[in-house]
């Protein structure tokens, strides 16, 4: 069987460094394949799952994985006195109007301390990895019950998700952290595109993205692809389908100080699309900075009225990076996040070795 091409492995072993595990050679604890996943359908995503483990997913609370049976079974019984012995995961969608104790638009943050607090949860640490290029935390700790743990969570479409691995002991779970990386970094979205094995190069900041397969560039502008290509070089407010390209800049091409703040260039992004007051806003990751996921439409007096925007928005060594892809409508940005978060996961750095 074919392995995974796991990118974000390194990534996570610098985040977690403080784990003593990650003092010793590192080595997979269980293979991760193509084919030995699930489709957590209901979440948008594809999760990998250590080969020979089994799974319930009908039991209307979530998912539970376990290398036995038994602890299955142990974890969906509804009863704190069976408690499983060895490894297991689980994966549970909350819907964010659930979370009503925290108010309006909650951070995540502030979410990961709401349910290390009501999960009586003893927190060793946290560590930062992204998970389909969006920001999530990782709570290394051990809950009331003894059982040590690995709880991750990240937020995406309205739901908080936490995927977590649990062990009989916190020694176990520092062992087993660089596989955890290996595992959340392999989650994958549903329904994505089939991306081109063409890209787009940027020469400032030093990257490069894949786009939709099928797709065509503008060649008068070859930084505009468009989904049609009958619709090449026609103005983003005229065409019927997508139109993806991005933008690099100084902070002072966009009026900024040198000491601008992310925060200030997503309020000057938001502006320039001039997205009206439904707009959402995610958190995101762009090589390895924070980013920030707008998604809306412009408002009913703009050029673009009726067209739906998803731009992302990173702060990368003094330039603003924004990826943008206008849609036929507003709705139609739900049905191509899958693709846009496998656009994200294509970047690649091809910043020169020091």
């Amino acid at each position: 069987m074919r392995r995974l091409r796991l990118p974000l492995l390194m990534l996570f072993i610098l985040l977690v460094v403080p784990l003593t595990a990650f003092a010793q050679d590192q080595k997979l604890a269980w293979e991760l394949n193509v084919n030995t996943y699930l489709d957590v359908k209901d979440l948008g995503f594809r999760f990998y799952y250590p080969s020979g483990w089994v799974y319930n997913a009908d039991n209307g609370n979530g998912v539970a994985l376990a290398a036995v049976q038994a602890d299955v079974d142990a974890q969906i019984d509804d009863s704190d006195s069976t408690q499983p012995t060895g490894l297991t995961m689980a994966i549970h969608g909350i819907p964010l109007s659930a979370l009503t104790d925290l108010g309006a638009n909650p951070t995540l943050d502030a979410i990961v301390d709401y349910v290390v607090k009501s999960g009586e949860i003893t927190e060793a640490q946290r560590a930062e990895i992204p998970i389909m290029t969006r920001r999530s935390i990782s709570v290394f700790g051990t809950n009331k019950n003894g059982r040590a743990g690995i709880a991750s969570m990240w937020l995406q479409n309205g739901y908080l998700i936490l995927a977590s691995l649990g062990a009989p002991d916190p020694q176990t779970i520092n062992d087993l952290a660089y596989t955890w990386g290996a595992t959340i970094g392999s989650i994958a979205p549903l329904d994505a595109q089939t991306l081109s094995k063409d890209l787009l190069s940027d020469e400032s900041s030093h990257f490069t993205i894949n786009y939709p397969d099928g797709w065509t560039s503008d060649p008068n502008h070859p930084a505009v692809i468009y989904e049609n290509a009958d619709e090449v070089g026609q103005g983003v407010t005229n065409v019927k389908g997508k139109v993806f390209t991005f933008s690099d800049a100084a902070l002072s091409d966009l009026q900024l100080k040198d000491d601008a703040t992310l925060a200030d260039v997503v309020t000057k992004v938001k502006a320039a699309f001039d997205l009206d007051d439904t707009v959402t806003s995610e958190e995101f990751v762009l090589l390895g900075q924070p980013a920030v996921t707008l998604s809306g439409e412009p408002s009913s007096s703009s050029q673009g009225a009726g067209h739906g925007v998803m731009v992302t928005t990173g702060l990368v060594n003094g330039r603003a990076i924004v990826l943008i892809v206008v849609t036929p409508s507003k709705d139609a940005i739900t049905a191509f996040m899958p693709t846009w978060i496998a656009m994200l996961t294509s970047i690649t750095s091809t910043e020169p070795a020091q």
